[in-house]
């Protein structure tokens, strides 16, 4: 055989073998790739070991506990919604931002005139102390035997449900640092002036908490110390349980107490309210409380109930609430006394 033909026989076989080759001249199929990629799997796994489930068998509650902490927080979470909806003023302690609030009230008491009231609530977050530190200028509440020495002297009662008016607020301008803060826990104190002459300091320590009792009950504590110069020592402690059903609904048991050193008297409020939320922008509350005093022994001295509708009419900021409420009190000779009431409110900033 000569040279040529041998070179020439031996480049046949080489191509037939190379581009017939299942390994080397034939393109793999994609079932045929998905086999190697599973075998290489397997052998990874049996490598590390046998899976890990992401729940130990040891351990079966862990689905109930979880159930629990997912059902429980939109509990607190709903409370919270409510309060907010309804402006109440707890609920604005723990707020992040500046804001300023303006409002405007009128009431109208069967057989009296009718009262108007401006009112003020602004707080200034210093962002230099990591929103711990704010300026805060609102009205408070009278302290009880403030409130009492008005009646005393003939002046109108006044009852835990009765919007705040100038006869029975105080206007204090202050500064108060945020001790601790989160979702369900919030403590601050407070130092300023009560703007009325003449000047009169005053300090609080103010603190709060959220519980979780049940699936469906939260209880909501509020504990307010305060010192004013001219009044002494004053201490309130609210007390409220919350039953959200329904989604739209929240039943709560209002509890609170407070207590005046300087006289020592002591002064409670107690009841059932209803808060029904129509949607985001609306809602109606409905309440009856009983009042009682340490005088010189606890009695209840008048009772109260009624609704109030409140709504979100502009926007997220411009807000009015009306209601109608009708008391029996011991002062009057538990005769019933109706009145009705307009507030309307302005929410600059705020988070």
């Amino acid at each position: 055989m000569s040279l040529v033909k041998y070179w020439s026989l031996a480049f046949f076989n080489f191509s037939f073998f190379f581009f017939s080759s299942p390994v080397l001249g034939e393109e793999i199929k994609p079932k045929e790739v998905k086999e190697v990629k599973e075998v290489k799997e397997v052998k990874e796994v049996e490598k590390e070991g046998p899976i890990k489930l992401p729940i130990s068998i040891e351990k079966p509650t862990y689905y109930l506990e979880k159930i629990k902490k997912g059902v429980g927080g939109r509990v607190v979470e709903f409370s919270n919604d409510i309060d907010s909806l309804f402006g109440d003023k707890s609920k604005g302690d723990a707020i992040n931002g500046s804001q300023l609030k303006l409002s405007w009230l009128a009431v109208k008491v069967e057989g009296e005139e009718v009262t108007h009231s401006p009112e003020i609530d602004l707080r200034l977050v210093l962002p230099r102390t990591e929103k711990k530190l704010q300026v805060v200028v609102e009205r408070r509440r009278k302290q009880v035997s403030d409130v009492f020495q008005d009646k005393e002297s003939g002046g109108k009662s006044k009852t835990s449900e009765t919007l705040v008016s100038d006869e029975d607020s105080v206007l204090t301008a202050g500064v108060r640092y945020l001790i601790k803060q989160g979702s369900n826990w919030n403590l601050y104190t407070e130092g300023g002036i009560k703007v009325k002459i003449p000047l009169q300091p005053f300090a609080s320590l103010n603190g709060g908490r959220k519980f979780l009792l049940s699936d469906n009950w939260s209880m909501n504590f509020r504990a307010n110390l305060m010192w004013f110069l001219d009044q002494g020592l004053s201490e309130t402690t609210t007390l409220d349980f919350d039953h959200p059903f329904k989604k739209r609904f929240l039943f709560r048991i209002g509890n609170s107490l407070t207590w005046v050193d300087e006289t020592g008297q002591l002064n409670a409020s107690n009841g059932p309210r209803l808060y029904h939320k129509l949607d985001d922008r609306r809602g109606l509350r409905y309440f009856f409380s009983a009042l009682s005093r340490k005088n010189p022994k606890m009695h209840v001295y008048s009772y109260e109930g009624g609704f109030y509708y409140r709504e979100l009419i502009y926007s997220d900021w411009i807000t009015y609430e009306t209601g109608v409420k009708g008391e029996f009190n011991i002062e009057k000779n538990w005769e019933f006394v109706p009145s009705v009431s307009f507030k309307l409110e302005m929410l600059l900033g705020g988070t």
